[in-house]
């Protein structure tokens, strides 16, 4: 399967990319897994979730064995209750040179080149779109009470903050977890994308 750039189509002089930058969201290079990889192992939970609960990521650990996965590309912050700063500076070492490792053996390949991934999940109740971009962190501000255009929507743990930078710092991969919600009651983006993906027939990719 192959991704292909989002060249949006301009039918109707309607170009529905042009409310990404309002949205502060920008085009991306964006890996993923190669075709051989398999998918239930790659897939993970975010990071910090589970944090009272050590069995949950054991279990996970065990499964996933030493398959390509990207648990071993995240952090979960259970373990950052410890005041073992070795154990520490061991784990996010041993992420940075997963992270290089799937670089050179392609386990991870750009699939989409400055552009974005629309995405259709199956819920319980009813498909969810979303889109797979770059978010400009010069718009976001997670302080209580800030009117800037990317806000938090919940309390930011301080804390964590440090672990975070940790791991970027000398990363060769971004891997975020970040969803994004966005005010469009107009419907003048992700659906009016899917739909103009989905009639051009221009990229078959669910998720």
């Amino acid at each position: 399967m192959e991704l292909q750039k989002n060249n949006t189509s301009q039918e109707n002089g309607m170009d529905h990319t042009s409310y990404l930058p309002e949205a502060s969201l920008r085009p991306a290079d964006i890996l993923l897994p190669d075709m051989n990889v398999d998918m239930k192992k790659w897939a993970v939970i975010a990071c910090d979730q589970f944090t009272a609960q050590p069995e949950y990521w054991k279990r996970v650990e065990n499964y996933v064995q030493d398959a390509p996965s990207m648990l071993r590309l995240i952090y979960p912050e259970i373990y950052l209750n410890t005041d073992d700063r070795q154990a520490y500076i061991d784990r996010i070492a041993a992420i940075q040179n997963e992270m290089s490792a799937y670089l050179k053996d392609e386990v991870l390949k750009e699939r989409v080149h400055q552009g974005y991934v629309l995405t259709v999940r199956q819920t319980s109740v009813g498909e969810r779109i979303g889109l797979v971009a770059e978010l400009d962190l010069e718009k976001y501000d997670y302080h209580v009470g800030t009117d800037a255009p990317v806000r938090a929507t919940e309390a930011t743990v301080k804390e964590r903050i440090p672990v975070r930078v940790g791991i970027r710092e000398g990363a060769s991969l971004e891997s975020p977890h970040v969803m994004v919600l966005m005010d469009d009651p107009k419907k003048q983006l992700l659906e009016a994308l899917y739909e103009e993906r989905m009639s051009l027939r221009s990229c078959t990719i669910r998720s």
